[in-house]
């Protein structure tokens, strides 16, 4: 677009992105550096495995995060109880 004839500043205001981004991300096209990235169709069933695996240890990750304080709430919510000077 901005090759097409629209000027920088009035293509960012349309994108909402700054100037700079835009010039910045033009640069890099006219380089060449953005036509590196992959896509699923280009991984190896190796490099695919190998995402999934890191994205199922990042939510078992999250997970025994949750599970660990909720336990500990259990914890002091059972010390609380047991420890109370008068019965209710």
């Amino acid at each position: 677009m901005v090759q097409g004839g629209r000027e920088i500043i009035e293509l960012a205001l349309d994108l909402g992105v700054s100037v700079w981004s835009l010039r910045y991300w033009v640069k890099r096209a006219q380089a060449g550096a953005l036509s590196g990235s992959k896509t699923l169709a280009q991984e190896t069933p190796a490099e695919r495995e190998l995402r999934r695996l890191r994205h199922t240890l990042a939510f078992l990750g999250m997970c025994t995060e949750i599970f660990g304080k909720t336990n500990m709430m259990k914890q002091i919510q059972k010390d609380i109880t047991w420890n109370w000077p008068c019965s209710l």
